[in-house]
């Protein structure tokens, strides 16, 4: 659905109301990893064959697109799952998603362009979870209200690297934010709404889970804003984990891709990670969209 609308109430109001969602009680949080590893039970296409009807849908979708046949059923299944398989709004939105590839043409924004959303912590891509998915680290209070643009530009190049990870048979990543010190300043809704907008519209089914951490009274003021237009199936894929995620995230990733303030092992950092990337580019001469 669009992501964007006025926004009437002001700051201060918004903040008086938001109530934090409810944690990931420790009594359920062995089903809610085995959820989260394996995904939903009943994903036509991948957790069981399309049903007859489901096959018809998907035949008919393939014939409405006869110049996009390099797209593979994996990825028309994905726009069909989206909308539930209802015909119009599956071709809807695929059409809409091709027509947003190709304004924003998202294979040939530059590494060296969006770089600082790396040289500033905002954002990294490392390590997999336990189901081998990308992981894509987002530590909310590095954000910066000047840098709208580029950081709009930096998250979709970080959604195309983490998909062109991807491990055969595999089409979604991993998202834990941590929230630690998100604070009022932090806060910028029309760049939230933008990003979630093209991941539920043009990259459907790619999120797998998003964990977020240390959630602070002002989060839950974006969270407010941001989650009436939130699909159900996406908003159903925020998991809001309490004190004790260190404890959590090992049931969910090896500890060696966890960063060490967030109680694991790896020393790597955002910094570190971009000047890896520009450097493995450089050796390589790659021309990919992903550093060239």
């Amino acid at each position: 659905r669009p992501c964007h609308k006025t926004i009437q109430s002001t700051t201060t109001s918004m903040e008086k109301e938001a109530e934090p969602e409810t944690h990931v009680a420790d009594s359920e949080w062995g089903r809610t990893v085995q959820r989260l590893l394996s995904g939903p039970a009943d994903l036509a296409g991948r957790s069981r064959p399309c049903t007859p009807d489901e096959a018809k849908v998907l035949k008919q979708m393939r014939t409405t697109f006869p110049d996009e046949k390099s797209l593979p059923d994996d990825e028309l299944l994905r726009f069909l799952r989206a909308r539930d398989f209802r015909l119009d709004a599956s071709v809807s939105l695929l059409q809409k998603a091709i027509e947003w590839r190709a304004k924003t043409a998202p294979q040939n924004i530059k590494l060296e362009a969006v770089r600082s959303i790396f040289d500033t912590g905002l954002f990294f891509v490392n390590g997999r979870d336990r189901a081998q998915r990308p992981i894509v680290w987002i530590f909310g209070n590095k954000y910066q209200k000047a840098n709208r643009d580029v950081n709009v530009q930096g998250a979709i190049w970080a959604l195309e690297y983490a998909i062109s990870q991807l491990p055969p048979g595999e089409e979604s990543f991993t998202v834990v934010a941590d929230l630690n010190g998100f604070g009022m300043s932090n806060i910028d809704s029309k760049w939230a709404l933008t990003v979630m907008d093209f991941v539920q519209n043009s990259y459907p089914e790619r999120l797998s889970m998003v964990l977020l951490l240390h959630a602070p009274t002002a989060f839950w003021v974006l969270w407010k804003i941001l989650k009436p237009f939130l699909a159900e199936r996406t908003r159903n894929k925020f998991n809001f984990l309490g004190k004790d995620f260190a404890t959590k995230l090992p049931d969910v990733m090896d500890p060696a891709h966890i960063p060490t303030n967030l109680g694991g092992k790896s020393t790597l950092t955002p910094q570190a990670w971009v000047q890896q990337e520009l450097a493995s580019a450089d050796r390589t001469g790659a021309a990919t969209g992903r550093a060239s």
